[in-house]
């Protein structure tokens, strides 16, 4: 009689793609706390392997480049809220459907992700460090990163946008979206515990703390501006 055994030639590979994905993601978290406290420019593959505890050469099996764990790494912060943004648009569009969503469906789609992206214990907003870092290193890299992962869902904003406010142009769809978006990341950056910028300007009156005040104040000041009349 003839007996079959079990192939276990599948299992030490398992392991080792296991082994692989936890090195991959120690390095994506060491990357992400280098890049937001020592800045992208400033932030080095030694610090990052020393917070890991590898090596260079893992570093280079999974990434390959400083350029490519950067991108990695900005993909992993940004990707939650970008998939949370279009859901959410995505919700609001079949619950109106065939009409297109009102403005303050659309704002708070918008805006809601942006404000709720996780934050670390000392309520730093990795996401916000990155793109303020990004946008202040006005360089092809840069600008391809920011494209990479934030025009896609811009396109579906301004086409929302658009189609809930046909009376503006898309131009001036397009400029108050930027406003819109600057203007929060810009607060939230003053927000940010290390700033402590607008508590200190109001006073204590602004409760920066507070996410739902925060997003109230946002998406009552987006749609106020895409509201306001066209030219």
């Amino acid at each position: 009689m003839t007996v079959l055994r079990r192939s276990t030639h599948r299992a030490p590979s398992r392991q080792l793609e296991a082994a692989g994905s936890i090195t991959r993601a120690r390095i994506l978290a060491a990357a992400t706390e280098v890049f937001v406290r020592r800045g992208i420019e400033a932030g080095t593959i030694r610090e990052i392997t020393k917070a890991a505890g590898v090596n260079v050469a893992a570093v280079n099996y999974h990434f390959g480049s400083r350029e490519a764990l950067l991108r990695a790494t900005l993909a992993e912060v940004a990707g939650p809220m970008n998939a949370a943004r279009l859901q959410a648009l995505d919700q609001e569009a079949r619950a109106h459907a065939p009409h297109a969503p009102p403005l303050p469906a659309i704002v708070d789609a918008l805006v809601r992700p942006l404000i709720e992206t996780p934050r670390w214990q000392d309520g730093t907003r990795p996401l916000i460090r990155l793109i303020q870092q990004l946008r202040a290193l006005p360089h092809q890299m840069a600008n391809q990163l920011m494209a990479e992962q934030f025009d896609a869902v811009a396109h579906r904003f301004i086409a929302a946008l658009h189609a809930a406010l046909p009376h503006l142009s898309r131009a001036e769809i397009v400029w108050r979206y930027e406003f819109a978006r600057g203007a929060v990341v810009h607060v939230l950056v003053d927000c940010d515990p290390e700033s402590g910028r607008l508590a200190a300007l109001s006073g204590g009156a602004c409760r920066t703390g507070d996410q739902d005040e925060l997003l109230c104040q946002a998406t009552r000041f987006v749609a106020a501006g895409f509201s306001a009349p066209g030219r």
